[in-house]
């Protein structure tokens, strides 16, 4: 009996692991996105700002 309860938690925490893992997987992702728009665009302004 008490080996499947903690089998249960386990995969309970394993869920719970796995979705708060998504949502930091979509943050990174979000903050590259910024960063790499950001860096573009710097890298467009001082192309511009030299032609």
């Amino acid at each position: 009996m008490n080996r499947t309860k903690i089998e249960d938690v386990k995969h309970n925490e394993g869920e719970l692991w796995l979705g708060r893992e998504m949502d930091d997987q979509r943050l990174r992702w979000r903050v590259v996105l910024v960063s790499w728009v950001l860096c573009v665009g710097d890298y467009l302004h001082e192309k511009a700002r030299l032609m």
